[in-house]
């Protein structure tokens, strides 16, 4: 699949994302070309991501 089309996917499945015909939605995704553009490297753009994990126990009171 094109990769613009892979990102945006993944953008706009995101529940904060304004959806089709809401005001903000068509210049968002023309930002969001814009940013692919800008990043793209080798037909693609790496999404970084953090985690954070806490492990421990719960007291029972």
């Amino acid at each position: 699949m094109d990769p613009k089309r892979r990102f945006s996917g993944r953008v706009l499945s995101s529940s904060y994302a304004p959806a089709a015909g809401e005001p903000s939605h068509d210049g968002m995704v023309r930002e969001l070309w814009r940013l692919l553009r800008e990043h793209e490297r080798d037909a693609g753009v790496t999404l970084e991501c953090g985690t954070k994990v806490y492990y421990g126990s719960v007291a029972h009171g």
